[in-house]
């Protein structure tokens, strides 16, 4: 039961790279998440073909390279997604929490965001 359970899961969730989703931030985060799952699961997949692990062991394996995946790509989707605390976009105002860019310059570390950012 549970193998069935597994594949249904990963085939609707490799199925849909496509959310339906009013805001293009969100669709991006979920689309994320869900390659995220996809990466973990065959990760872990892959980890038990390589310690020929039993069925509970490698159902557990994948289902933990799943939850990794999820956790992973809902982080890069918020991080790839938000740059400043305000954009301005097609006449919409947007508010997040602002991605702090670091850089090197010599032996000093800087770091730097953007307050406001606007496309017209």
């Amino acid at each position: 039961m549970k193998r069935i359970w597994i594949a249904a899961v990963l085939a609707f969730g490799l199925a849909a790279p496509h959310a339906q989703a009013a805001d293009y931030e969100v669709q991006n985060v979920f689309e994320d998440a869900v390659y995220g799952a996809g990466i973990g699961a065959l990760v872990g997949l892959g980890v038990s073909l390589i310690n020929n692990s039993s069925g509970k062991q490698t159902a557990s394996n994948v289902m933990t390279g799943a939850g990794v995946g999820i956790i992973a790509g809902v982080i890069y989707g918020v991080y790839a997604g938000t740059r400043a605390a305000a954009e301005y976009e097609n006449g919409h105002w947007r508010f997040a929490l602002p991605t702090p860019e670091v850089e090197l310059h010599g032996s000093k570390l800087a770091a730097r965001t953007d307050l406001v950012r606007a496309r017209f």
